[in-house]
């Protein structure tokens, strides 16, 4: 019996309960982007939008010549159609921002970048292994540390892409992992709507100090499990049908516009199709046994 391939997998999605939805998303075959478009500004969904497809464009024309990518000057590039589009409309360059968040896959590593808050869940392709009492799994991690500072009650970033001089606010942060050829990597990206660490409950009580796990982030473990349960051959379809369905899950929960990107590598696949393969071959010796008892 020959082999199933397997390649990687990344799908994106929106939703949101406002009249306008000011985030902005996109898939490649190799990365995946989303952008929340600062809903205090005139024209953040357009900044948001921008900013999207700048990216993407710069990515699809410069991908397969390096293995190497100059994030800085990709987000550097964004901030300036961002100035040309403020300038060409005689707009305020005051009223264009968005934060960012950018994963793509290379040949050994999964590079990520950033400016601004949302969250990049970092998940083992071997999550759903855990008992059911884990809300959810140990190997899976939010690598993102939010560019805002507490103000006035509520959070100020100091690092996003607007159509201001100052190119230094919208130098990204870089994160670069080293891929796991064993469970495989899935990378999460979303903005603030669904989690973001500077959005954080805490509290304390008689019971000492907790932080409040957001529901979106439950919601997001248990579907992301079934998709993997119920679908027998993954592929960008149908992973994609799974962020339309945990987002419109999520929508009764959410007050903002809330975006999400996912990428899965080969290797998740590989390692939940043997998985699968296992257990259906616990089952069928199971019935042997079952069928033919010891005499």
């Amino acid at each position: 019996m020959e082999k199933p391939t397997f390649k990687l997998l990344t799908a994106t999605g929106t939703v949101t309960n406002k009249t306008e939805n000011q985030d902005a998303h996109i898939e490649l075959e190799n990365a995946i982007i989303v952008a929340d478009g600062l809903g205090s500004l005139s024209f953040a969904g357009e900044a948001s939008s921008i900013v999207v497809q700048s990216i993407n464009s710069e990515l699809l024309n410069n991908f397969e010549k390096s293995e190497i990518t100059d994030f800085k000057q990709l987000f550097e590039n964004a901030k300036s159609k961002l100035i040309g589009q403020a300038s060409e409309n005689e707009n305020d360059p005051n009223h264009y921002g968005t934060t960012a968040i950018v994963a793509l896959n290379k040949q050994e590593e999964l590079e990520i970048a950033y400016a601004g808050n949302g969250a990049v869940w970092h998940i083992k392709g071997n999550f759903n292994e855990f008992p059911i009492t884990y809300l959810f799994p140990w190997n899976a991690v939010n690598l993102l540390n939010p560019h805002s500072i507490p103000h006035g009650g509520k959070e100020a970033l100091y690092r996003l892409i607007s159509a201001n001089s100052s190119f230094q606010e919208a130098e990204p942060s870089v994160i670069k992992l080293k891929k796991d050829n064993f469970f495989g990597d899935i990378l999460m990206i979303c903005t603030d709507g669904i989690f973001s660490n500077d959005q954080l409950n805490m509290g304390s009580n008689s019971a000492g100090k907790w932080i409040k796990f957001e529901e979106t982030m439950n919601l997001f473990f248990q579907k992301l499990k079934l998709y993997f349960e119920e679908t027998a051959e993954h592929n960008r379809k149908n992973l994609n049908e799974f962020v339309t369905n945990y987002l419109e899950a999520i929508k009764p929960l959410i007050d903002d516009d809330a975006s999400i990107g996912i990428l899965i590598t080969p290797q998740v696949l590989q390692y939940q199709d043997n998985k699968r393969m296992e257990n259906n071959n616990n089952l069928s010796n199971d019935e042997v046994i079952e069928n033919n008892p010891a005499q």
